[in-house]
């Protein structure tokens, strides 16, 4: 199949692995970690070197916020741990990220310092979305971020006018934000925070940088409570999140099969391989030097992940579709592929690659795009 239908989302959610596997390590908790950490520091602006106070500071990908004193000084408390970007936010400065490398009780980061900057104004931002062009592009820009799910039908972006988009000569375009992109999940009952860092498309290859925060919406609807915890199990189902938690806990699986392929002829095509070319998940995982990671063995093979809790939705075969212009009815599981350059990859044990750059998700895991996105601290 050409490259150029295939459309790789790589969302840059988590970040560069900090810790190289051990050799000579084994399957063991006698370590006994804690299994959250601290993180505490100060704000600062980079001109005056004054504190920055009521900056606020959030954990990517969780519910975890909190705003500095005026002394600059922020904690944050609960963090997983692991390796985690640090996204920290005030009126009147650019946003600012740093890695964070929880591998003990407490972390000092280093003092964060803000550049000042000038805030766009209001009605600037306002004036562009009257533009035809910038309608174009945001009908696009929806598609890619949010998805077309049915879940995605109930995500509202709140202020589209902080969004700007960059067209290249060759049809290439990229979206940025003047601010932080503010979404509601009625689907999944959260409000978001997005700090776009940039949205890339280029023949039909979208890469997505941004970080999130989560925040659960209250309700006193007991019913609609209801509907949110089934919809959150029901994204979390046969998700990339599910599927690496129980490779960390187990060495086999029903609800999963994994298979090492050769090429990438066979993406999007939603097939039984051979039997001989399966792997189990104790094949598959190395352990490394501290009990909330494990390695992730590429091999420089593909993976094919089936899952065979659910089926393909019509939805989801008319994406595939498009993708490979071949017309066929839903299979009876969901297929997904992991292609990386690097033989090893390390995985956070709650749910993610402490370095999603080094991956690349085609198939169902792909096609699910903001809507589906839950924090990593959610539990079932």
């Amino acid at each position: 199949m050409n490259h150029a239908l295939r459309t790789c989302l790589i969302v840059l959610f988590a970040l560069p692995a900090m810790l190289q596997a051990r050799q000579n390590a084994v399957w063991t908790d006698s370590l006994r970690l804690p299994e959250h950490f601290k993180i505490a520091g100060f704000i600062m602006d980079s001109l005056t070197k004054k504190p920055v106070q009521s900056a606020r500071i959030f954990v990517n990908n969780t519910s975890l916020d909190t705003v500095s004193l005026r002394n600059g000084y922020y904690r944050l408390s609960c963090v997983p741990m692991g390796n985690h970007e640090i996204v920290v936010t005030a009126v009147g400065y650019m946003p600012r990220t740093l890695i964070i490398n929880g591998a003990l009780p407490t972390t000092s980061a280093d003092t964060i310092r803000l550049l000042p900057m000038q805030p766009v104004p209001l009605n600037e931002m306002m004036a562009r979305t009257s533009d035809k062009r910038w309608q174009f592009f945001y009908r696009q820009f929806k598609e890619h971020f949010i998805g077309t799910t049915e879940f995605a039908k109930e995500v509202k972006i709140l202020n589209p006018w902080v969004l700007r988009f960059e067209e290249s000569e060759n049809k290439e375009w990229s979206a940025m934000a003047d601010d932080l992109l503010l979404l509601e999940n009625m689907a999944l009952g959260y409000r978001l925070k997005c700090y776009l860092k940039q949205l890339a498309v280029a023949k039909s290859i979208a890469v997505l940088h941004a970080c999130l925060f989560f925040e659960p919406i209250q309700t006193l609807d007991q019913r609609l409570a209801d509907r949110w915890r089934n919809n959150r199990l029901l994204a979390y189902r046969g998700s990339l999140m599910e599927f690496l938690r129980r490779m960390a806990e187990k060495n086999t699986d029903s609800l999963y099969k994994v298979f090492r392929l050769r090429g990438t002829e066979q993406f999007y095509h939603t097939t039984e391989p051979d039997p001989q070319l399966a792997s189990t998940f104790s094949d598959l995982k190395q352990p490394v030097s501290y009990p909330h990671e494990f390695a992730l063995n590429f091999s420089r093979d593909q993976l094919q992940v089936n899952y065979y809790g659910a089926g393909e939705d019509m939805a989801y075969r008319r994406f595939v579709n498009r993708m490979t212009k071949i017309q066929r009815l839903p299979a009876r599981f969901r297929a997904s592929w992991l292609a990386s350059r690097s033989p090893q990859v390390i995985v956070n044990r709650i749910g993610y690659f402490n370095n999603a750059m080094e991956v690349e998700v085609y198939g169902y895991w792909e096609y699910l795009r903001m809507a589906e996105c839950l924090p990593i601290t959610y539990s079932p």
